[in-house]
This record gives C-alpha cells, structure tokens and sequence, in this order.
C-alpha cells in the first residue's frame, strides 16, 4: 500500500517559530518553554523537542526531547508525530524501542498528509521488514533508512 498526498501540508507560524528562525535562542527557549506549558502550543513543544534532540543552543538530552515531541504529538503537530515516532523505533530517549507504536506515531503523520512520514512509510514498505528476524543486510538499510529521518 503506497500512501499519497492529498492535498499540501500547511506552514505553521508563530513567535517561537520567528524566534527560532532568527536564531535567537535564550528568548526562543523562555518563550517556547512558557506557550508550551502554558498553552499547549504544539509548535512551541516541537520546537523544544528538536532543540533537545539535536543539542541546539542546549545540552543534548533526548529524554526531555521525547517528552516535548510527545507533547507537540499529542496536540497535532505531525513533524513532533514524525520525530517521535522514529525515535520510538531506534529506542532513543525511551526505555525500549518499540516498533508497534513508533510505527503507529509515523502512520499518524502521514494521515495529516505529512510528505516526510508518507515518504518514510513507503520506504520502509518497498523493503518490507515484517520478518522479526530481518538479514543483517536488512537490518541495516532499514536502520540507514530511519537514520536519514
């Protein structure tokens, strides 16, 4: 089943988001960290989960990343879905990897038309890795595949 897209995906804007272009990273950090408590604002959450995620103007910590994805998830917000998902699946920042539900946080992102969760999915249809013991060749590229999301 190759999934495609309906209709185009959406620009979210808002002050985080202008923070975080312009790369002013202590207001960027204080303001999100407040719309995303505060608010439930899914783009201030996400935006704080790849800052964790990636280290970007802040340590490193893939457990808070986790933590701001799912909340960014949890409101809508199909990149946190896409991100939190892969990261379920490679068992960064959670206790176990899990490939029912980091499977099912991609599935989510797709069906918002989300072209990178669509675009995943298919790759990792086109291999198809249901086997649960894949070849080492497999479990490579299906690795590859996901380190590239």
């Amino acid at each position: 089943m190759i999934i495609s897209v309906n209709q185009p995906v959406v620009a979210e804007t808002n002050i985080c988001h202008q923070l975080a272009r312009n790369s002013s990273w202590v207001p960027l950090l204080i303001t999100c960290q407040n719309k995303a408590i505060e608010n439930d604002d899914p783009i201030a959450a996400y935006i704080l989960g790849y800052m964790f995620q990636n280290g970007v103007h802040v340590a490193k910590n893939l457990n808070k990343a986790v933590a701001w994805y799912s909340l960014a998830s949890d409101n809508g917000h199909a990149q946190a879905k896409m991100n939190l998902g892969v990261m379920v699946l490679k068992g960064e920042g959670v206790s176990n990897a899990d490939k029912s539900s980091g499977m099912m946080l991609i599935t989510q992102a797709a069906t918002l038309d989300h072209k990178p969760a669509i675009e995943l999915l298919n790759r990792l249809e086109i291999h198809n890795f249901e086997n649960p013991i894949p070849s080492a060749f497999e479990m490579e590229d299906y690795l590859y595949i996901l380190n590239n999301y």
